[in-house]
């Protein structure tokens, strides 16, 4: 999955897939047209081998597909509210809920995080990141998960804030491990 750019200036999130067993790439499918080259689009897999796929806005509504059929990228259910924000990281949960981070549009007011459990829609359920207070312009936040084996989920984050026209004023590496995210994060309690 990648984010590409056409000579007119469009963006588009598109998508191919490799078969093992025949060792060839299937066509590109295109899933939708990006608002800019931010815009980027983030792919997960659960565990019956269905693909999920956040395509991102930028400061603006997000979306997200499904793929029809397991281990094949050549069908998608229609486009679904999935939050808004910039910079998606989606990752899948042990019992197959999606749990997907974006930065706040709301003047870049940190990361807020959004659920989907298995057949249920994408709920917003907590800020994970709020920028701090002092630093009120531009700010940035990069991050990444990973489950671990014994059911932790692991989270990286690289801040840059700043005031006016001064951007990276305070800039951070932070790193947790949560083994409650199942029952606090994701029920909305944290």
């Amino acid at each position: 999955m990648w984010q590409d750019a056409t000579d007119d200036g469009s963006y588009f999130n598109r998508l191919r897939s490799f078969d093992h067993t025949t060792r060839r790439w299937s066509e590109t499918f295109t899933l939708n047209q990006a608002k800019d080259n931010h815009a980027r689009p983030v792919i997960t897999v659960d565990h019956d081998g269905y693909l999920h796929a956040v395509l991102s806005g930028h400061n603006s509504p997000v979306t997200y597909r499904r793929s029809v059929r397991p281990n094949d990228a050549s069908e998608w259910t229609t486009s679904e509210s999935a939050g808004s924000g910039t910079y998606p990281i989606l990752v899948t949960g042990p019992d197959d809920t999606l749990y997907l981070t974006l930065r706040d549009p709301s003047n870049w007011n940190g990361v807020d995080l959004y659920v989907k459990p298995p057949g249920e829609s994408w709920s917003k359920r907590s800020k994970l990141v709020k920028r701090a207070p002092e630093y009120t312009h531009y700010a940035g936040f990069l991050n990444g998960l990973a489950w671990g084996p014994d059911g932790t989920l692991h989270m990286v984050m690289d801040f840059y804030e700043g005031e006016g026209q001064r951007r990276g004023l305070y800039q951070a590496v932070a790193y947790n491990a949560e083994s409650r995210w199942r029952t606090d994060v994701a029920a909305g309690q944290r």
